[in-house]
């Protein structure tokens, strides 16, 4: 952000009588914005274009740019402190999107079914209007992905970027977001070579950083699910040096945390540095309240470990890890405790291992069936089979062969 930048963020928000408070609630802190308007602080891409959309949208009264921008600043505003603040839901270019804003908070809270039920009725409601329309796709994917309906998610997002007005450019960046939680979807189903191609059928559209950065940090995802390491690494610190360039210290630590683990995977130790990094990279999730990431951190840290041949230090970190994960219930709550307990063999403590069958064994949330939790629940077979317990071992491939529906079950 250049100097010039800084002075029209103020001129516009002295024009509109608006107080630092009142424009950086939720996107950035007042001091942060007052060093920025004076030339003092750089912005980050992400944080300008958040405080000019508020500042537009107070300008504005109609017009569905102003609408859509609105719209993002209330979504980014329940993502970071979980409400939308008041200055921001009584714009004037909100006061037809009630349902889409009720959507996001019922999916603030988890209310999954409630939120795509709400976001159905505002899409069937802007069915003609086609910006309005993409930006509540990109919504609707996401919402189905945290579901736990992969399936719907998969289908629904593949006909979106297939639509036949999916050039227009100022759908570009839903479009890019459909496909790359599309990819995502289809590497939690194993499905490796398919999410790649689909990301790559996307270079076109890349035209900001952070497109470049989503783009090498999803195909990183897929190539580490599909066991290519080295190839996992490449496209990790390709996303580090395009975050390096940003002012984006969570994402750039989430990276850097994915970078240790695979390195880790690769017998790449060099545990003053890696211990040093995830300290620090622990330090900010914390900071910002960032439970599931913490979780995560304190994970490779028990791989790390576990590497050193430390398995009293790794039953310590997973008992943290297990602790700060505030996602009980869900998949990626599973699939946590399960590292973990691949970890804990890979360490040489079997307990962890038991502990996370008996997770699989007692759990009662609805498993819709699906290519990722028959994946899921080959890896807790494979774990059984560590264990030598074979027949234990039999049902959870049963179970997995049921969810890919190759096992019909009589009523």
């Amino acid at each position: 952000m250049t100097l010039a930048t800084g002075s029209e963020l103020r001129r516009i928000r002295h024009s509109l009588g608006l107080t630092l408070d009142e424009v950086s609630r939720g996107i950035c802190s007042s001091a942060h914005l007052s060093l920025v308007e004076q030339g003092q602080r750089e912005a980050s891409e992400r944080m300008a274009d958040l405080l000019f959309t508020r500042l537009h949208a107070a300008e504005s009264e109609s017009g569905v740019a102003v609408q859509i921008t609105a719209l993002k600043v209330a979504e980014y505003e329940l993502r970071q402190s979980g409400t939308i603040q008041p200055q921001t839901r009584s714009v004037a270019a909100l006061k037809t999107h009630e349902k889409v804003l009720l959507a996001l908070e019922a999916e603030s809270a988890s209310q999954f079914g409630a939120a795509i039920g709400l976001l159905d009725e505002w899409l069937a409601a802007n069915e003609n209007a086609r910006d309005l329309r993409s930006f509540g796709a990109r919504l609707r994917v996401r919402m189905l992905r945290a579901a736990s309906r992969d399936n719907e998610a998969i289908q629904y997002a593949a006909r979106v970027l297939a639509g036949p007005d999916s050039g227009i450019k100022s759908r570009q960046d839903d479009l890019l977001e459909i496909a790359f939680q599309l990819a995502s979807l289809y590497g939690d189903a194993g499905a490796w070579a398919d999410a790649i191609r689909v990301l790559e059928a996307q270079t076109d559209r890349l035209s900001e950083p952070k497109q470049d950065l989503n783009a090498h940090w999803a195909k990183s995802d897929n190539l580490y699910g599909k066991g290519d390491i080295d190839g996992a690494l490449l496209e990790v610190t390709a996303a580090l040096e395009v975050a390096s360039a940003m002012d984006i210290p969570a994402t750039t630590a989430k990276l850097l945390n994915n970078l240790i683990w695979y390195e880790l995977l690769a017998g790449r130790l060099e545990p003053e540095r890696q211990r040093g990094q995830l300290a620090a990279i622990e330090a900010t999730m914390r900071e910002v309240a960032n439970a599931p990431m913490v979780a995560s951190v304190l994970s490779t840290r028990a791989l790390l470990e576990a590497r050193l041949g430390d398995a009293a230090a790794v039953r310590e970190l997973a008992g943290q890890a297990i602790g700060a994960s505030v996602q009980h219930g869900t998949r990626t709550h599973e699939e946590l405790v399960l590292s973990l307990g691949e970890i804990g063999m890979s360490a040489g403590d079997p307990s962890l291992a038991e502990s996370a069958l008996a997770l699989f064994d007692a759990r009662t949330r609805e498993i819709r069936p699906s290519r990722a939790e028959a994946n899921l629940l080959f890896r807790v077979g494979s774990l059984c089979e560590r264990l030598c317990d074979l027949e234990r071992a039999n049902e959870y491939y049963a179970n997995a062969l049921q969810c890919l529906g190759f096992v019909s079950v009589a009523p």
